[in-house]
């Protein structure tokens, strides 16, 4: 998709070669990632989708394991992530106190990890934390 938009528009600059990319409907709050690889293009949200809140419950349901796609943070930043939540869930699994006071600092140091890019716990967690359908408020910049 972003090769042929160059094609089309006779851009020079190569934008599909670049790791990722943003684009940003008008009348939308949060940007949505683009990037383009040999396997096609991929659209993300422009936040980071965390499940930590609801972790007790997905285990509770029989969770057997969690994967947590590195493509949008760096890889330190990914063995940090994936370490909270190995952590939790060893607790889980050895039937050790989770308190949601313990998820939610979890939470918050997975947030410090992220920024600037913000967390929300999307579909999990309602409509309100589905952040790419929040709207701008105000004027709407072109």
């Amino acid at each position: 998709m972003i090769s042929n938009f160059e094609a089309y528009a006779k851009i020079s600059d190569k934008l599909s070669s670049k790791k990722q990319l943003w684009i940003r409907e008008a009348l939308r709050k949060y940007p949505n990632a683009i990037y383009e690889d040999e396997f096609g293009t991929h659209m993300f949200t422009g936040y980071i989708l965390c499940a930590i809140k609801q972790l007790k419950e997905l285990h509770d349901y029989g969770l057997d394991y969690v994967r947590i796609d590195s493509i949008m943070i760096k890889e330190e930043d990914h063995e940090k992530v994936t370490l909270i939540y190995q952590d939790l869930i060893n607790k889980l699994n050895n039937k050790k106190a989770v308190s949601d006071q313990l998820i939610n600092k979890k939470y918050d140091e997975i947030a410090k990890i992220s920024s600037p890019i913000e967390i929300a716990s999307g579909f999990f967690g309602g409509m309100k934390e589905i952040k790419h359908l929040i709207k701008e408020e105000g004027k709407v910049k072109r």
